[in-house]
């Protein structure tokens, strides 16, 4: 194991760190969006009813 190939191992794991981190927002956002659009449903048949 030399100080190079060290250097090289810590680089990809950083940028594996990088990607999952990625993921993790990318998965956020996506929830948060499913959650809005489920909650403009929901209030959306709340009105339907009331109204009806």
């Amino acid at each position: 194991m030399t100080l190079n190939s060290l250097i090289q191992t810590e680089q990809i794991i950083l940028s594996s760190q990088c990607f999952i981190y990625l993921v993790v927002v990318l998965v956020v956002v996506m929830a948060t969006a499913v959650a809005l659009a489920v909650l403009v449903v929901v209030v959306m048949v709340v009105v339907l009813v009331v109204v009806w």
